[in-house]
């Protein structure tokens, strides 16, 4: 298998304190916390954490915002609505679009399987971050495990510009409540939580897809 995509695995032997970072050229069983990395149809370079274990295959969340080939900032929706939430939004069919999902190489189309909602790619949700509020208090959940660490949740951009060194704010799927009826969550520089009006082009996009087990 041609050298483009790239496996890296960090090992931890418990019993001498010491960690060792391998790297493979083949796909091959994955394990939470491996990272993959290859270069996009565009040239330009992308890489994911693996974050969730699914029956089929492995979910994996990109480390870096979106590039096409410049970094994406779109809106939620062209006007300020949370109707429908991300299943009617503008972003959404975005995703879809061959545009988008072109842009991954055969090799790695040949392993994506459909997400739970039919598309190729799409963006976290409020829980797989920041787990479930109850009481005004954060609870794990469905929190994926990499993002109980702020580092993780910040969006690293790449370049080596000055510009570069401040991580981007992206975009979360879930649409606030009552109190912000026009605005869909987002996460800041600092990896926190907050509401962003749908219609601003101010978030990035950090992608999301699955990759199909072996064995």
């Amino acid at each position: 298998m041609a050298a483009e995509f790239t496996l890296t695995r960090t090992v931890t032997n418990l019993s001498k304190g010491i960690s060792t970072v391998k790297q493979h050229h083949e796909f091959m069983p994955y394990k939470l916390d491996d990272e993959i990395s290859f270069e996009l149809t565009d040239s330009q370079y992308f890489s994911a954490k693996a974050v969730k274990r699914e029956t089929d295959g492995m979910l994996f969340c990109a480390n870096h915002p979106l590039c096409n080939p410049e970094e994406v900032h779109l809106p939620m929706n062209n006007i300020d609505t949370n109707h429908g939430g991300y299943a009617a939004s503008e972003l959404r069919n975005y995703l879809r679009s061959s545009s988008v999902v072109g842009l991954f190489p055969d090799l790695i189309r040949a392993e994506m399987l459909p997400l739970e909602n039919g598309d190729w790619l799409r963006i976290p949700v409020f829980s797989e971050l920041f787990g479930d509020y109850r009481s005004g208090k954060p609870r794990p959940g469905d929190r994926w495990r990499c993002m109980g660490n702020v580092n993780n949740r910040c969006l690293k951009r790449l370049g080596n510009h000055f510009d570069d060194i401040i991580p981007a704010p992206y975009w979360l799927s879930t649409p606030c409540g009552v109190d912000f009826p026009d605005a869909f969550y987002y996460v800041n520089r600092e990896g926190e939580i907050g509401p962003c009006l749908a219609s601003l082009d101010y978030c990035a996009l950090r992608l999301v897809f699955k990759l199909k087990h072996h064995r």
